[in-house]
């Protein structure tokens, strides 16, 4: 053999040898990366459980009765306190307001938002076999991106004891 060809052999063996070396170099960086997104993502994950996991506990520890329905009435969330008020049974999600509730005017206040953006400070009156409750609502609409209905979120501050107090004075 001359050594021209020899040259040129010893040439292509040489960049053969380097074109591999690149696309192993780029299948490890590739699989680098797709672990670390892997571990960022699993990371993230386990931060939003925990978040929601906290933001559930305080929810479900406010004194005042919270629930939250879609566009369609049907309650997405609710907290123990809103179920001690009306006297439904945990979780309520999928239910109607006024399944959940039993009392119209709180359904009424919710259709209220279809045209409204807020309701601020409606007083309900329930009777019960024991004695009435008072219970003030304020709700808000809440909208998507576009403007429209998302549901609402109504919020229960029950006022039966600051009634009774001022019934005795």
């Amino acid at each position: 053999m001359d050594v021209v060809t020899i040259l040129v052999g010893t040439l292509a063996a040489a960049l053969a040898v380097a074109w591999i070396r690149e696309r192993v170099l780029r299948a490890a960086d590739a699989e680098r990366n797709r672990r670390e997104v892997a571990e960022q993502r699993a990371r993230r994950d386990a931060e939003l459980k925990e978040q929601a996991q906290r933001t559930a506990a305080l929810f479900d520890r406010m004194i005042e009765g919270v629930i939250v329905v879609d566009a369609g009435g049907r309650i997405r969330l609710a907290n123990r306190s809103a179920a001690a008020l009306f006297g439904f049974e945990m979780p309520a999600t999928g239910k109607t307001i006024l399944e959940a509730t039993r009392h119209h005017e709180v359904a009424a206040v919710t259709s209220r938002l279809d045209r409204e953006l807020e309701v601020l400070g409606h007083e309900l009156r329930i009777d019960s076999l024991e004695a009435p409750r008072f219970l003030q609502v304020n709700a808000l609409a809440l909208r998507d991106a576009s403007g429209a209905s998302d549901g609402a979120i109504l919020v229960f501050h029950d006022l039966t004891r600051l009634r009774q107090l001022e019934g005795v004075r």
